[in-house]
């Protein structure tokens, strides 16, 4: 029986390189698929691959991803007894939420715990209600080379129409600060490149109108020294003052030592100096793997000291 292409509609040969949606059960030539060829020859990835079509018509987050095999695996659970309904697939993946809140874990009054995490599309985020010229508002991308996508990054604020007070990028690449063409009008930039070696970096837009100072006491920890860090703390004269940070964690930085570091950053703002903290970033974690994973450390010293 001669089967044709789901995507191309060309006939898909015996000698063909193919993949097989394990959704629909249709072809894909992998020249039509947006494989790689080392994704291709993946066994974990190649198992549990499903089309685009399927893809879009799960509408999850992040659903574009099609080469990650911790969703694909589980995204095919959903279908291994030949369960076909969406509404079914989004319960699975409802339950497999990660919950920061340990239910152990005694939570003050004042903290609300109730998950009020969206995912929003471009169009959807500037009419989210809360979202004001009274509230904070910070963005954290990891844009993955600033000199080729700072043109996407402004489309992407220009669409949005939110005024971010603070906006981090992770993975700048960068080896020297920016010529002004980087530069966001009407912020002061704020740059951390990485040292003697390619990647990384990150660097923060921090709005012209807001006073902070440099918390150079953070950006220069010892434990810091492997990853890239900027930190600064915002002056509040009728509140608590405010620090913000963004951090890259490189894969290959030794797990124990960066929740190490995270324990003293939160031990140091949030205990001793009772200052509001937030911190942006790409730490390079799988919660997904939060039951084996040395992440589950940084999650329970997030917890401990009631960091939500």
């Amino acid at each position: 029986m001669s089967c044709v292409c789901s995507v191309c509609s060309h006939l898909v040969k015996r000698n063909h390189r193919k993949l097989t949606c394990k959704l629909c059960m249709k072809y894909v030539h992998k020249c039509c698929s947006n494989l790689t060829a080392k994704e291709f020859r993946c066994s974990d990835t190649t198992k549990y691959w499903h089309c685009a079509s399927c893809n879009e018509s799960l509408t999850l987050p992040f659903n574009h991803i099609t080469n990650e095999c911790e969703f694909q695996l589980q995204l095919y659970r959903c279908f291994e007894n030949g369960d076909l309904n969406t509404d079914h697939v989004k319960t699975h993946f409802e339950n497999m939420k990660f919950n920061p809140v340990d239910d152990n874990v005694g939570i003050p009054e004042n903290i609300d715990c109730n998950s009020n995490s969206k995912y929003y599309f471009t169009d959807e985020l500037k009419d989210t209600a809360g979202i004001n010229s009274n509230n904070l508002t910070m963005l954290c991308s990891n844009v993955r080379s600033v000199k080729k996508n700072f043109d996407s990054l402004t489309e992407l604020l220009s669409e949005v129409d939110i005024n971010f007070q603070v906006i981090g990028l992770v993975e700048t690449w960068l080896e020297d600060k920016p010529h002004d063409y980087y530069h966001l009008k009407g912020y002061n930039l704020e740059v951390c490149n990485r040292i003697n070696k390619k990647g990384g970096g990150v660097c923060m837009h921090v709005e012209e109108n807001i006073v902070y100072n440099m918390r150079n006491d953070i950006n220069e920890l010892n434990c810091l020294k492997d990853t890239e860090s900027l930190f600064i703390e915002i002056e509040k004269h009728k509140s608590q003052n405010i620090v913000i940070g963004v951090i890259y964690r490189p894969p290959d930085q030794n797990m124990k030592e960066f929740n190490k570091c995270v324990d003293t950053i939160l031990s140091k703002i949030t205990g001793q100096e009772n200052k509001l903290l937030y911190i942006m970033g790409d730490f390079n974690i799988n919660l997904l793997n939060n039951d084996v994973h040395e992440s589950t450390y940084m999650m329970n010293d997030v917890q401990c000291i009631k960091f939500f």
